[in-house]
């Protein structure tokens, strides 16, 4: 076993002893010999510190809980960075559970094929908990792949790029990267897994490994109701632009490839939810743009579609999106 690189499954929670039980029970369910399973729990006042004492007798079990509660990504980062132990870790979400308890031992595996590979990931599930109904990420890319390849395709994987459970990262380099460091920015994992696509390549399980529960809690879901969140969320588009431009990473057409069709498209799009959904401080987005990348919105939008260009400019009365939107769901229907 000692042989075997480490792998630390980390759960974060808080206030979900509902869900919890299932998360570690599938973590402990992994048949990989050199694993260990963190809890890091961020302060729960429901029944936690209670359910997790059943768990205590296994040794591949850890248990920590903070004094108050630190929010969501400086929780995350403690439990990466002072919690774990492993050479590699994945952030399963308490509310999320694998279904292929052989996941760690075949991405494992896959690692000791080549050792340029620097995170690993796997096709799922995504579940809505409302309506039941269960919809497939199948990922179209070979078992190895340069990851490069991976970053270039972002927002083009439907319904969406990966689930984050099923990513297992390289530790030593998301310390190096400091990963998880903007606290605001609750799509970090987002940015990491941007930024260790460009320094190497990516494995890919085909095996469809995990539920990913998607319902009203979920916290990304409710990010556009808050200002500063919204604002601190786009730097999983703007930190990795940024890092490529700076490593030389990327041409100079693929450059302008990413700003066309993600980093444009991303900014155009807050602005259209932050139109929609939040009233308050609409101008902070454009003087963000102002200052992160000395453009301004007209300039921003120049370089979108005209589709998206036109919902932008419907969302800023926002009565008049809601009927076009309504209407053009009925249309779809």
């Amino acid at each position: 076993m000692k042989d075997l690189p480490k792998v630390s499954i980390i759960i974060p929670t808080y206030n979900r002893a509902n869900y919890l039980p299932q998360a570690i029970e599938s973590a402990l369910s992994q048949d990989y010999p050199n694993l260990e399973v963190v809890v890091s729990d961020n302060c729960s006042t429901d029944e936690t510190p209670e359910i997790v004492k059943k768990y205590m007798n296994d040794e591949r079990f850890r248990y920590f809980r903070n004094k108050e509660n630190i929010g969501m990504v400086r929780n995350w980062r403690k439990a990466v960075f002072e919690y774990s132990t492993g050479d590699w870790f994945l952030i399963l979400s308490d509310d999320d559970y694998f279904i292929d308890n052989k996941y760690i031992s075949k991405a494992m595996g896959l690692a000791k094929k080549d050792e340029k590979i620097v995170l690993i990931y796997a096709n799922g599930y995504i579940l809505n908990e409302e309506t039941k109904e269960m919809q497939e990420l199948k990922l179209p890319f070979s078992e190895i792949e340069d990851g490069k390849k991976i970053f270039l395709s972002r927002e083009k994987i439907k319904p969406q790029d990966f689930i984050l459970c099923n990513v297992i990262f390289n530790k030593e380099l998301a310390v190096k990267l400091n990963a998880f460091s903007n606290p605001y920015n609750i799509c970090c994992d987002s940015e990491l897994f941007l930024k260790m696509c460009l320094l190497g390549k990516v494995g890919i399980i085909k095996n469809y490994v995990s539920i990913y529960r998607r319902h009203s809690n979920n916290y990304i879901l409710n990010v556009y109701k808050n200002n500063n969140l919204s604002i601190a969320c786009l730097d999983y588009v703007i930190e990795p632009y940024f890092f490529a431009k700076k490593e030389k990473l990327l041409s100079k057409e693929e450059a302008k490839k990413w700003e066309r069709e993600v980093l444009f498209v991303r900014l155009i799009k807050t602005a259209i939810a932050l139109n929609v959904i939040n009233t308050e401080n609409k101008e902070i987005l454009e003087n963000f743009i102002i200052e992160k990348l000395n453009l301004n919105m007209k300039d921003v939008l120049k370089k979108v579609s005209l589709s998206l260009r036109l919902k932008y400019y419907l969302s800023k009365q926002r009565t008049l999106y809601s009927l076009v939107a309504m209407v053009w769901k009925m249309f779809i229907k």
